[in-house]
């Protein structure tokens, strides 16, 4: 499928969480819209996103940052390095 441009519609607001705010990115031809909640302070951590599509309100993808780790994650991509995955609660 080649790439192409869409039309979208971003806005910004303060979230219902004290100390976020809310990114609210809306594909209306394509009827999807992209959430992303994150802290209002520096360095802006995301904590949570959705996605929904309109043509399927029961179908909605999220995500909540459940742990954070600092480290260099580029060089961390071979097999013993799995063990990140479990110290960030994704196993």
């Amino acid at each position: 499928m080649p790439l192409k441009v869409e039309n979208a519609i971003a806005t910004i607001e303060n979230g219902t969480t004290d100390g976020q705010v809310q990114y609210k990115i809306n594909y209306p031809d394509l009827g999807r819209t992209l959430t992303i909640n994150f802290q209002k302070a520096f360095p802006h951590i995301i904590e949570s996103w959705e996605e929904s599509l309109a043509n399927n309100p029961n179908l909605v993808t999220q995500a909540t940052r459940i742990k954070t780790i600092k480290l260099d994650y580029w060089n961390k991509n071979g097999v013993v390095d799995l063990k990140y995955r479990k110290e960030l609660g994704l196993e």
